[in-house]
């Protein structure tokens, strides 16, 4: 608290005591942040442009996600865990255009699922729905077909998996696959029912992991097991992927529809700037309003650098034809943010300027490194069929 104080009386010539400073954080500091972060994420989703300007088959790509972290024993009964205090953020990311159109606080206990089904009213036509498993709902699934959107989805490994052969249905079991598919190769199962229910599916694609991503997915685990302890090490990872869509085969071939859905991962890289560069799940033991500010508060900083940074990625694609790292330059917005902050009190002539040495210098530095043996985002949305759009 002391520290803040320097800091307030250092760049904003405000002084006050530690214990004034910490009064302020209460109630009606906390809903005064919350409803700035509302307002900004409402203003974003309003100005964001698409970054592929020529037609493609999907509107929209959405992509839905959680991340989570544990709190002190001090900051009990805000937000709880299934083991203690524990706060969950649910964001859902459209990486077209480039931006959050949903961002909700809540607790850790949620079940993901149940937030998946109250997003459900907001899909829209020609959407691409794309969800961890963790969200997976076969009523879900149909309602967003329904709603004339589409969906990738991996089938939970207890789901049980049919095809019907006249008026019998066969169940296959993982090893079933793992005898007719090799390393890298793709299936797709026609007539295909899924769980007891026998629900039929659009289209049912296995594909068997390549024995360079087994050792990754092995070396995953083994840090999950480390890190959660004893009772996650009965959870192996399989080798077989078992995806479900409805966009149709004309549309998609069989062999993209991994890779397509491998573009879940670009939430994970926005949850790795929340942490990585933001910590926005670091903190000392404080009470609950300040937690709350501090919370709200990196929020808003997360969102304002997230939209720069968007606007940053559309026009180095326009002016460029090069795809920027979002990491790199999420880093290097930060370290322009405390001069944005002062530049705000000044004039909005320094604050342009500030934004065009930005450009520059994440022109210079912030494209993105190429992989020659992996696709980047960009780069499977540029390898679909491109479908006109009404």
């Amino acid at each position: 608290m002391v520290q803040l104080c320097s800091a307030l009386a250092l760049k904003q010539n405000t002084f006050l005591s530690a214990e004034g400073l910490n009064q302020r954080f209460n109630e009606k500091a906390v809903s005064f942040l919350k409803a700035v972060f509302e307002k900004l994420l409402i203003h974003q989703t309003q100005e964001a442009r698409h970054l592929c300007q020529r037609h493609s088959l999907f509107r929209r790509i959405r992509i839905l996600d959680s991340t989570s972290f544990q709190l002190p024993p001090e900051i009990r009964g805000i937000y709880e865990g299934c083991t203690g205090p524990g706060v969950k953020i649910q964001l859902e990311y459209e990486w077209l255009e480039g931006k959050f159109l949903h961002a909700d606080v809540e607790d850790a206990r949620h079940h993901d699922a149940a937030y998946g089904a109250s997003l459900l009213s907001t899909i829209q036509e020609g959407d691409l729905c794309l969800k961890d498993l963790g969200y997976f709902s076969l009523e879900g699934l149909q309602a967003i077909h329904d709603a004339g959107a589409f969906y990738i989805s991996r089938l939970k490994h207890n789901v049980g998996i049919y095809q019907k052969e006249g008026d019998r249905f066969r169940k296959w079991e993982p090893e079933d696959f793992l005898a007719v598919l090799q390393p890298g190769e793709t299936m797709e199962l026609e007539h295909a029912y899924v769980s007891g229910k026998k629900v039929h599916q659009p289209r049912l694609i296995v594909y068997r992991l390549t024995e360079e991503q087994e050792r990754q997915k092995e070396g995953q685990w083994k840090q999950k097991a480390k890190r959660k302890g004893a009772a996650y090490v009965t959870r192996r990872p399989h080798s077989i992927y078992v995806y479900i869509t409805n966009i149709p085969a004309i549309d998609t071939s069989l062999h993209d529809i991994h890779t397509l859905y491998s573009l879940r991962w670009q939430i994970e890289l926005v949850f790795k700037t929340w942490k990585s560069l933001f910590h926005i799940h670091r903190f000392k033991p404080m009470k609950g309003a300040r937690f709350q500010c501090h919370l709200y508060g990196t929020l808003i900083a997360l969102l304002i650098s997230s939209t720069v940074m968007f606007k940053m990625r559309e026009w180095l694609y326009r002016k460029q034809k090069k795809e920027l790292s979002e990491y790199k330059a999420m880093s290097m917005i930060k370290e322009f943010g405390m001069d944005f902050f002062q530049a705000l009190w000044c004039s909005e002539a320094l604050v342009v300027q500030l934004l065009l040495k930005l450009c520059d210098i994440i022109a210079q530095h912030g494209k993105k490194s190429r992989r020659y043996t992996k696709k980047s985002a960009l780069d499977i949305i540029e390898s679909l069929v491109i479908m006109p759009v009404s």
